[in-house]
């Protein structure tokens, strides 16, 4: 099983998300740095990307950019700790440039990692029956 991938530079917070994935079994790696991350995402395949939009070395619109190039379709949550106009603006910009999911940190991310770990599943069900064709 492919792990899922969470960027953040606050590592409680990359810890917290990585404790709530673990407790449905879901694999993760976790790291402070997008472009790191990205460079791992070119060596190994991963499920899913959940993303901070704001980092120091690369933010997550950039990040959003960089995957989309190499893949269409990985799931990506982007999430965001400004306040709500602020964070509606950066979060609009996520979706214009592929995210596949955004959401505010402290209110969305519980509901988010679901809807994303089932778009996880489903493409993991769709390649297994593609396989067995």
């Amino acid at each position: 099983m492919s792990p899922i991938l969470i960027i953040d530079d606050d590592a409680d917070y990359r810890a917290y998300l990585a404790e709530l994935l673990a407790r449905d079994d879901i694999p993760t790696l976790v790291f402070s740095s997008a472009r790191v991350a990205l460079a791992r995402i070119e060596q190994q395949p991963v499920a899913a990307i959940v993303t901070d939009i704001m980092m120091p070395d690369m933010d997550g619109i950039e990040l959003v950019r960089a995957v989309r190039r190499r893949s269409r379709n990985l799931p990506i949550l982007v999430l965001s700790a400004y306040e709500p106009d602020v964070a509606e603006v950066y979060l609009k910009a996520a979706t214009a440039v592929g995210a596949t999911f955004t959401g505010r940190k402290g209110e969305d991310e519980v509901p988010l990692l679901r809807a994303l770990t089932g778009v996880v599943d489903f493409h993991r069900n769709v390649q297994r029956r593609g396989r067995r064709l």
